[in-house]
Order: C-alpha cells, then structure tokens, then sequence
C-alpha cells in the first residue's frame, strides 16, 4: 500500500517519497489507519452542520457498499472528525465524541482480523489543539503493538 502521512503542522495527509522520487510504500496499516480517521465521512441525516447550507460530505465510493458482499452493505469510509472539529469545544463531551468518532472509524479493523483490539484517548494538545493516540494489537501477537499520536486543529476554539 502507498505510504500517507498526516501532517499535524500542515493539516492534511499526503503520500510520501523517497529520496529519489518514487512513492513510499507500508504495510498497510499506517497509512489505513489515517485513511479511516481522515477521510470525511458523510454526516448522517440529522445531524446540524456547521453551515446548514454545506455539504454533508462523504466518499462517493460509499454507494457501492455491500454491492458485491451484502454483509458490507452500509459500510462508510472515513469519520465524522471534520464534524467534530469543526464547531466542538473543548470540553470533555468534545473529547468523549472524538474519541468514540476515533473508534468507530476504525471498528472495520477488527471486524476484519487485522486488529485484536483498538484504543484511543484524547487530550488538550495546545491552544486550539486537540491530540489524540490510537494504540493498536495485533492478533497474531498481542503484545505486538503500534501507537500513533496526531493533533488536529479545534476550529470552535478552547
């Protein structure tokens, strides 16, 4: 799998290079696990977007759940983080949403055996900054882990 990093200075995932200029790839985890937590999944019907008028976003691809596997039939890509993000506070109901946001977006990893289990925790990383890990086991060696930590920026302020 290609190889994408989340910037926290920048804000935004982007694919990675080598020195030569050829793509960097992974074994698949890192760069699927910020796929799920940063692709924008569409926001249920219901829910108040930051601008009534906006979109509710999502990944066009996501019509096409379970067309081929109906036991995948309403599966979404990505999370409602940019959701979050972009009229939360910080406040530990903020906190609380984020990190079942965080969960939710990375269930599909344990449905499918590529995780024995997922945690995540969620903390105050600066000024207008939320930060928060996701810690990772594997199944074929618990106490093999991995452990990623980002910031993302909390547009309602703090």
């Amino acid at each position: 799998m290609l190889l994408m990093r989340y910037s926290n200075a920048n804000q935004r995932g982007d694919l990675c290079q080598e020195d030569g200029g050829n793509l960097q790839l992974d074994d698949g985890l890192i760069s699927a696990v910020e796929v799920s937590l940063f692709t924008d999944q569409r926001a249920p019907d219901g829910e108040e977007l930051p601008d009534p008028k906006g979109s509710r976003r999502g990944w066009w691809g996501d019509m096409f759940a379970g067309v081929d596997n109906p036991e995948r039939l309403g599966d979404e890509w990505g999370s409602l983080l940019w959701l979050r993000l972009s009229r939360g506070k910080s406040r530990q109901q903020t906190y609380n949403l984020i990190r079942s946001d965080i969960l939710a977006a990375l269930q599909w990893l344990i449905d499918d055996g590529v995780a024995a289990s997922v945690a995540a925790s969620v903390f105050r990383a600066g000024a207008d900054r939320i930060g928060f890990t996701v810690e990772i086991k594997r199944p074929e060696n618990p106490s093999r882990k991995w452990v990623g930590r980002w910031e993302v920026v909390l547009a309602g302020g703090l």
